[in-house]
C-alpha cells in the first residue's frame, strides 16, 4: 500500500508505483485522495484533480473531510 502523500489506484497485486499526490489534493495512502478546498475530482477512480472556477460548482469541496 502507498504510504500517506502518494498514491495507487492500480490493483495492489500488481507492480504499481505510488506518484506523489496532485496538485490541490491531499493523498491519505492507498488510493484515498481527496481534493483540498477549491478544486473537484470526477470520481474516485480517477487522480485527475482540476481547480474549481467556481466554489459553488464544487460538489465535492470537503471531501477531504472523509479520510482525516
Amino acid at each position: 500500500m502507498c504510504p500517506a502523500g502518494t498514491y495507487s489506484l492500480a490493483d495492489p497485486y500488481s507492480d504499481y508505483k505510488c506518484p506523489a499526490c496532485s496538485p490541490g489534493a491531499t493523498c491519505y495512502g492507498g488510493s484515498k485522495i481527496a481534493p483540498n478546498p477549491g478544486f473537484w475530482r470526477f470520481s474516485e477512480k480517477t487522480s485527475h484533480i482540476v481547480e474549481c472556477k467556481e466554489d459553488s460548482a464544487c460538489l465535492y469541496n470537503n471531501i477531504f473531510e472523509k479520510f482525516s
